[in-house]
Formats: structure tokens, sequence, C-alpha cells
């Protein structure tokens, strides 16, 4: 199955928001494997440390976070 994820959706992954529940619950039915292949557009990295950058400004998120959810981000971007 091809999944397209925007921005949106990952971060809703990350960051605890209206849709949270959903899209983890979504990707553990779904974990990325040769069956599910996750794609999403080229720009969709920049917002999303732009965006994860701005929740730590906005103190949604500490530093601690926000470096092991770009961690995290990066790996499942590879």
């Amino acid at each position: 199955m091809i999944i397209f994820f925007d921005t949106s959706a990952w971060v809703k992954y990350f960051l605890n928001e209206e849709g949270t529940l959903h899209v983890q619950s979504f990707m553990t039915e779904h974990p990325f494997s040769e069956d599910n292949l996750f794609v999403t557009s080229a720009v969709t990295y920049v917002e999303m440390i732009a965006t994860l950058t701005r929740a730590c400004r906005g103190r949604r998120i500490n530093e601690e976070e926000l470096e092991t959810i770009i961690t995290v981000f990066q790996e499942h971007w590879s």
C-alpha cells in the first residue's frame, strides 16, 4: 500500500494535538514495511523542522524533546 503523509500528519505523529491518537494508531496498524510504502512531498522535511522548531520556541516541547523528535523523524525520512 502506498501511504501519503503530508506535514500535518507527521506533526500529529510527533506532537500531541487533535488527531494525534488517530495518526499514531494508523501507523501502528500499518508499520513501515515492504508492503507499506510511506511517501510525502519534498518540502515536508523543511516544513517539519520549521514546525518543530516553532513548537520548541513556543514551549510546547523542550530542546531535548526537539532533538529527539528530529532524530526520529530523520530516521523515518530515510
